[in-house]
């Protein structure tokens, strides 16, 4: 028993996984020439729904934005289940700094 509750410790890290969008979208410009883009978080997890990590989104932003950028945004929050999996889809929009 005491195996089994160790394996179920160390897979339970595993049940949630980011997933995210292929390519952000382009948004337009800001008035100096910065760019706006929106980018989908998903997150996926068998145990419950859990918040996105900050850490997550900037990741993703930091490799849009290589030179820095600054969020103006999240919204909508669409969490479907899927086969016993929650799914959570957020969009997030970022300005890139020049």
């Amino acid at each position: 028993m005491k195996h089994l509750i160790f394996a179920l410790l160390l897979a339970l890290p595993g049940c949630a996984a980011m997933i995210f969008s292929e390519e952000a979208r382009v948004l337009g410009k800001t008035d100096d020439g910065r760019i706006i883009a929106q980018f989908t978080v998903t997150r996926a997890s068998a145990i419950g729904i859990p918040p996105t990590p900050n850490t997550d989104i900037a990741r993703r932003a930091n490799a849009i934005c290589p030179r820095g950028y600054v969020e103006t945004g999240r919204s909508g929050e669409i969490t479907r289940r899927i086969s016993g999996v929650i799914y959570t889809d957020i969009d997030v929009t970022v300005v890139c700094n020049a």
